[in-house]
């Protein structure tokens, strides 16, 4: 039984039979299987109840040898399985990676697409402005000619 996963479960709160039940038949495989089969599992009537284990005498029993074989294949076997979650999660990674710049860029692109409209709508304001201030000038510098010379200098010069 792993102790990392049955210490988890008890600060979670779930009595030993209960820890011990979840995780053996669980095969010891998360924290998150044994809640898994714990929630599926509490309403049966043995639920809270010691677990017995009976053990079949018709299995020969390993050598000391054959044990350490077997041990060693076990561990090249959890070895394999770690190397190939390691590399699921690289790849998961590495596809997050690219979406996220992905993501990022376009955000960019629409930031600056924003930008330029702004900048756009800014430079037409202006030139508007600019030009009623032309019409504002022009109508000023007529009626500064009119005060000045009469009406009669600018018939003739027309």
């Amino acid at each position: 039984m792993n102790q990392e996963f049955a210490a988890g479960l008890e600060g979670m709160g779930y009595s030993k039979n209960v820890r011990e039940k979840a995780l053996l038949l669980t095969g010891n495989a998360s924290v998150e299987a044994a809640l898994e089969w714990i929630e599926n599992n509490k309403t049966a009537p043995d639920f809270e109840e010691e677990m017995l284990m009976v053990q079949d005498e018709s299995k020969p029993k390993l050598s000391p040898e054959e044990a350490a074989e077997r041990a060693k294949e076990l561990q090249a076997k959890l070895r394999e399985q770690r190397k190939k979650k390691e590399a699921e999660d690289e790849l998961e990674r590495e596809r997050n990676r690219i979406s996220g710049g992905k993501a990022l860029a376009e955000a960019k692109r629409i930031m600056d697409e924003q930008q330029r409209k702004r900048d756009l709508e800014q430079y037409m304001k202006e030139k508007q402005e600019d030009a009623v201030a032309h019409d504002k000038m022009m109508e000023q510098l007529e009626r500064d000619r009119k005060e000045r010379f009469g009406d009669k200098v600018m018939k003739k010069n027309m």
